[in-house]
């Protein structure tokens, strides 16, 4: 009898969730310093697991994210000097 090895990557697929969330909430302060950094860490462990495609979306959503939170916190900050200049 030979034994079904089933190949998943609980932490790739963690990270792809949790990094998935912080894309689309990343306008919310708080929450998104809270979640970009897990989906960041999960899918970075997620890399190192095999199958590692999980890991790498993961990577991808999540770096995408924090460039889209550093694009948006510019924007804010610009404004807002604009605003009292």
């Amino acid at each position: 009898m030979t034994e079904e090895v089933k190949n998943r990557n609980g932490v790739g697929l963690a990270g792809v969730i949790v990094s998935a969330i912080a894309l689309v909430l990343c306008w919310v302060p708080v929450l998104n310093w809270i979640l970009w950094p897990s989906g960041l860490i999960l899918s970075i462990i997620g890399v190192c697991k095999k199958p590692r495609t999980l890991g790498f979306v993961g990577l991808g959503i999540s770096l995408s994210g924090i460039i889209l939170m550093i694009i948006l916190m510019t924007a804010f900050v610009g404004g807002g000097l604009a605003a009292a200049l």
